[in-house]
C-alpha cells in the first residue's frame, strides 16, 4: 500500500466544546497557550498570517507557515491553507470540533502534504508540531497534559 502524506490526530478534552472553539480562536486565549502567536481568525478568506511552526518553536525558528483561512463554522469546523517553510511545500488543514456526551473531542486532518523523498520526514515533523500544539491547548482548557 502506497504511504499518502496526511495526519489525522484526534484528541479529547474534559472541557467542554464551547472553551475549546475559544482556545482555539480567541486571540487572548491563543496568547496563553502559544504566547509567540498573534492572529485574527475572523473572516474565511481574508485573513492570512504567519507563524513559527508550533508554539513550542523558538521566536526565531526559520520553520515558518503562512495561514490562509478557508472556511469557518462557528463551534464546528476551520479549514485553512497552509505554505511552510523551508520546504516551500502547501497542505490544507481541516479542524473538527465536536461535543461529546461528557468531553469535547478535536480532529485535525492535514492533507496535500508533499509525497516526495522528504514525505515521512515532514509527516513526522507537522505530527509533532501538532501534538505540541493541542497539548498546550489541553493543558490551556484542562489544565493538565493529555
Amino acid at each position: 500500500m502506497p504511504f499518502d502524506p496526511s495526519l489525522d490526530i484526534s484528541i479529547r478534552f474534559k472541557a467542554p466544546a464551547t472553551e475549546v472553539w475559544s482556545a482555539l480562536t480567541d486571540e487572548q486565549a491563543v496568547a496563553k497557550w502559544w504566547p509567540a502567536f498573534r492572529m485574527r481568525i475572523k473572516r474565511p478568506g481574508g485573513d492570512k498570517f504567519t507563524v513559527n511552526a508550533g508554539p513550542g518553536a523558538p521566536p526565531k525558528s526559520r520553520q515558518r507557515v503562512k495561514i490562509k483561512i478557508l472556511k469557518i463554522v462557528p463551534h464546528e469546523e476551520i479549514r485553512l491553507k497552509l505554505h511552510s517553510e523551508p520546504g516551500a511545500f502547501d497542505s490544507v488543514v481541516h479542524i473538527y470540533l465536536s461535543q461529546l456526551k461528557h468531553k469535547s473531542r478535536l480532529r485535525v486532518v492535514e492533507s496535500g502534504l508533499p509525497d516526495n523523498g522528504s514525505s515521512h520526514q515532514i509527516v513526522t515533523e507537522c505530527r509533532e508540531a501538532w501534538r505540541t500544539a493541542l497539548s498546550a491547548i489541553s493543558e490551556y482548557v484542562d489544565g493538565a497534559t493529555p
